[in-house]
């Protein structure tokens, strides 16, 4: 029957490694002659996107923030 697939792509822009990964199952007949299929035919599509650098570290919250939101969620 259906298919599970599973793709990635590494992209490097301005010094920063941005990572996209994408799953989902498809069916067979799908498939266009190109060996492609369109986003709108992916059934439980889940889209990750992550980076590794700069400013995706900056983007963490530090400990000190963390220990605040325990003792004062505001």
């Amino acid at each position: 029957g259906n298919m599970r697939i599973k793709g990635r792509r590494a992209v490097t822009i301005n010094n920063e490694k941005q990572n996209m990964m994408l799953t989902g199952i498809i069916r067979p007949q799908d498939i266009g002659p190109s060996n492609s299929i369109t986003s709108s035919q992916i059934a439980n599509a889940r889209i990750r996107y992550s980076g590794e650098g700069v400013v995706a570290r900056q983007q963490d919250e530090g400990w000190m923030t963390r220990f605040l939101h325990v003792i004062w969620p505001f």
